[in-house]
């Protein structure tokens, strides 16, 4: 039961959490292969009114983002592709600049993770007890 609570998850958000779209990590100074090197994999879809879409718009937390930017690399990685870029003018790049600097200033990325909800705590314990059960050879019956 105690491992349910278990203080150690990484990267477990309640539902309700701030959510940024690949658009919106654009508006912020992102690239596809910044997102790739300093977020990784999505933390979740949102589904979108698009017949062509079926898996929906990738998000990533904000919190996890923030954490990111604070990394002095995703500033030296923001800063060589400016070059690339055709929308950067001067006071957008200051405006990411700054909110990076704030970030690297307080050290966002040493913040401890936000609190995971009890039901992802939940879910996060049945999804080990799963892989569990997949390491010990069961598998479930579409065979996955």
């Amino acid at each position: 039961m105690n491992d349910l609570y278990s203080p150690h998850l990484v990267n477990v958000y309640p539902m309700d959490h701030p959510e940024l779209t690949f658009e919106e990590l654009k508006e912020r100074g992102w690239t596809e292969l910044m997102v790739k090197r300093y977020l990784g994999q999505e933390c979740g879809r949102i589904p979108v009114n698009h017949y062509r879409n079926f898996s929906g718009k990738r998000v990533w937390h904000l919190d996890r983002v923030e954490r990111a930017e604070a990394n002095p690399e995703f500033e030296k990685h923001f800063l060589r592709n400016l070059g690339k870029r055709v929308h950067a003018d001067a006071v957008w790049v200051g405006e990411i600049l700054d909110r990076v600097r704030e970030f690297q200033r307080v050290r966002r990325d040493l913040f401890p993770p936000l609190e995971a909800s009890e039901l992802d705590r939940a879910i996060a314990a049945a999804a080990r007890v799963l892989q569990g059960a997949r390491d010990m050879g069961f598998r479930t019956p579409h065979g996955c």
